[in-house]
């Protein structure tokens, strides 16, 4: 290890929560952009503020990524970087476009020259209007702010299919993604973005984003907030958030629990609904027939396969001990 790369204890931070710090910013950043052009309503001041702190956002998360491989990275120079001008924030940092070319260097992250330009124009826009008071017309804007915002979430969603987010982080995301959907131009184009991937697959709501994006993928994989959701809980919700189904109900009034152990993986995550395959696993994505499947013999509140006997292996078992 180098003598810049090495811990100071006199350091007030950990060089290994840089990532985590430039991430959570970055979210931040863009959760207020967010706000701001909520429903279409923000004004034009308003939308030049979206514009800088959107800018700033991508800047940061982009940086947080790279700082995952090592805190260096967000140097302009990392072999020049040190921690003390880290701390002191003395440094020239790295460009959007040092960024993602680092991402798919090192960890073979990359972006399409059209996402690669919508990602990096807009710290160019932002540039022009605040060096020269230059800005395309209002609506170009928040234009390419959701489209800039949108090759963002696609470059998250490879990170997160190769493991590359923090832990942790897919909260967040989900929040800023849930905010951001209330940006019409941006979830415009993000349903743009995800819709090969959704083509000809049944959708679901999504439990965090409260997106209609969601696939059975191993439980929940909303393409929209690029969260993963397990398949019990995704069952929980669709039950409650579709089927119009609560626990309290249950408690109160007797009503049935419509969510059950999936005979094909075992996940309590199956859900009985209407239709000509009512049985459905949300975390395997197996369905069934209406009479494919039917409630073990004993009473246990498992469904089995009809063709299986009709008695679980746990209720059979137990019968057998008895018999001895």
């Amino acid at each position: 290890m180098s003598k810049s790369q090495a811990k100071d204890p006199k350091l007030s931070f950990k060089p290994e929560d840089v990532a985590s710090h430039l991430l959570e910013a970055g979210v931040a950043e863009i959760s207020a952009a967010a706000a701001l052009l909520a429903d279409g309503k923000g004004s034009d001041r308003e939308t030049v503020r979206a514009l800088s702190e959107a800018s700033r956002g991508i800047e940061l998360i982009l940086k947080g990524l790279v700082a995952q491989v090592h805190w260096t990275q967000v140097f302009a120079e990392p072999s020049s970087a040190s921690l003390s001008d880290l701390e002191a924030g003395d440094f020239a940092s790295a460009s959007t476009q040092h960024c993602l070319e680092r991402l798919k260097a090192m960890v073979g992250l990359s972006v399409g020259d059209a996402d690669r330009k919508k990602l990096t124009s807009i710290r160019e826009k932002r540039n022009l209007y605040e060096h020269f008071g230059k800005l395309d017309n209002i609506q170009a804007v928040r234009g390419s702010v959701g489209a800039a915002l949108s090759s963002l979430m696609q470059l998250l969603a490879a990170a997160d299919e190769n493991s590359f987010l923090s832990v942790g982080l897919d909260g967040m995301l989900a929040q800023l993604t849930f905010e951001l959907s209330e940006f019409d131009r941006f979830a415009t184009a993000r349903m743009n973005e995800i819709g090969a991937a959704l083509d000809g697959r049944e959708v679901f709501w999504c439990p965090r984003c409260s997106q209609r994006a969601a696939v059975i993928d191993d439980g929940g994989h909303c393409h929209f907030c690029v969260t993963r959701t397990p398949g019990e809980a995704f069952a929980r919700h669709y039950v409650e958030a579709v089927l119009g189904v609560s626990r309290h109900d249950v408690v109160k009034d007797g009503a049935f629990w419509p969510q059950f152990s999936c005979p094909g993986c075992g996940e309590e995550s199956l859900v009985q609904r209407e239709g000509a395959e009512p049985f459905i696993c949300f975390n395997c994505g197996e369905s069934w027939a209406v009479r494919a499947l039917e409630p073990c013999a004993y009473g246990c509140g498992k469904m089995m396969r009809a063709d299986d006997g009709g008695t679980c292996s746990d209720c059979l078992a137990f019968r057998m001990s008895r018999d001895d």
